[in-house]
């Protein structure tokens, strides 16, 4: 199960292919993505085809539209197989139905045939996407491909056959106001996974390009959530739930011309050892919708030996913060030792601070509010999840040190006090 998909995934997808060379294959998988009937009901189905060291893969997968829950499909005997739950998962499940298909046309045509003979169903498909996407490890069976491994697969504006099982019926809260912009939390109603979506500015600012950016990542979480749904209960013990995708909190805290701050947070869980607890704030361009990561704007650390480090600049104004309270806008607990471990990793206080002190256990980050420069303790470890949140804010003017040229071009304003 991933984590926090939404930035990690994107991040981890332009690592693989800026790297792309040092992998020990570079497969292409080739996508079809088909829309027709199954009987009286629509169904959106994919293939899904490779060829690696001279061997020749072909999966499949569909979904019902109306339960949009992925159903995996066994190549046998140029046909496929369909069984009860995950059977790349679960070996014991059992055969439900084969699926026959032949290209006709442009499209395929076939028959579902339940195995026990008692219910059979034509189908009628045609193509209405194609993709290309890349895998880098070794196939080791046909449903092997049927993995979000693969480069781009993962994600919704490229991969219709997931942006369509995520793109259901959707409500709106009522419109609410921050800086002279509506906004709107938009919800998926079979799941209830929401996200933010903007729906007015001042000035006729043009939004396309900022929501195109948050519906994929509300349509990302909703495809976590079903993906969740679908895990056979021998398999999960979320097993029936969205992972508590639904209940998964995205709030503005700061929205002007230039940039889109969202503050997100939420605890979800579709497996292994523990949860995934959440908090952190995404940063997007208003004009491009791209995401802008919090250090293309603000060096707070460097990297030494595999340590995170702190840089000169940032080493003098946390030792600034941490030692004046007027900083300081996190409540303290009710455990002291707690709140030092948070801050300082086990050091005494701020005196004891020495240079090049190792970071890397816990490092901060830096978001910018509309009010000035907040400090925060994000997306942590596990064991650690209770020091999450903010810690100080500084104004951004006390913040120029650390800034990086791009932030001192979206913040000119804030720098001049307007």
């Amino acid at each position: 199960m991933k984590i926090y998909p939404l930035i990690c995934v994107a991040s981890l997808f332009a690592f693989n292919a800026a790297f792309a060379d040092e992998y020990q294959f570079n497969t292409p998988v080739k996508q079809t993505v088909y829309e027709g009937t199954l009987g009286n009901k629509k169904i959106i189905l994919q293939t899904l085809d490779a060829t690696q060291n001279g061997k020749t893969f072909l999966a499949a997968s569909y979904f019902y539209a109306s339960q949009r829950l992925e159903i995996p499909l066994t190549n046998k005997d140029n046909n496929f197989e369909e069984y009860s739950g995950n059977c790349y998962i679960d070996n014991k499940c059992k055969l439900v139905a084969k699926l026959s298909l032949a290209p006709i046309g442009n499209g395929l045509k076939g028959s579902w045939v339940a195995v026990n003979g008692n219910k059979s169903y034509e189908v009628s498909l045609k193509p209405v996407a194609n993709a290309t996407f890349t895998q880098h490890y070794e196939i080791s069976d046909n449903e092997g491909i049927l993995s979000d491994t693969m480069d781009g697969a993962g994600d919704v504006s490229k991969n219709m056959f997931k942006r369509k099982m995520a793109l259901g019926e959707t409500t709106y809260s009522k419109e609410l106001f921050m800086n002279g912009y509506g906004y709107k939390t938009a919800t998926d109603k079979f799941s209830g996974i929401h996200y933010i979506v903007l729906t007015s500015a001042p000035k006729g600012q043009k939004l396309g390009a900022i929501n195109e950016t948050l519906t994929n990542i509300r349509l990302s979480m909703v495809g976590y959530g079903l993906e969740c749904k679908a895990m056979p209960e021998n398999d999960s013990p979320a097993y029936g739930t969205f992972g508590d995708w639904d209940s998964y909190n995205s709030e503005p805290v700061n929205i002007n011309d230039r940039i889109l701050v969202i503050e997100e947070s939420g605890s979800t869980f579709c497996g292994g050892a523990h949860p995934n607890n959440s908090y952190l704030h995404a940063t997007f361009d208003m004009k491009t919708g791209q995401l802008i990561y919090n250090y293309d704007l603000f060096k707070l650390y460097y990297e030494q030996d595999y340590n995170k480090l702190q840089t000169i600049a940032f080493k003098k104004i946390f030792k600034k913060v941490t030692s004046d309270k007027k900083y300081l806008i996190r409540e303290s607990s009710d455990d002291a030792d707690f709140d030092k471990d948070c801050i300082y990793s086990g050091e005494d206080d701020a005196e004891e601070l020495k240079d090049n002190t190792d970071y890397s256990w816990m490092p901060f980050s830096a978001y910018p509010a509309k009010d000035g420069v907040i400090f925060a303790l994000e997306n942590v470890p596990h064991v650690a999840g209770g020091c999450m949140g903010d810690y100080y804010k500084i104004s951004y003017k006390e913040a120029l040190p650390l800034m990086t040229p791009l932030a001192k071009q979206l913040f000119a304003k804030e720098l001049a006090g307007k």
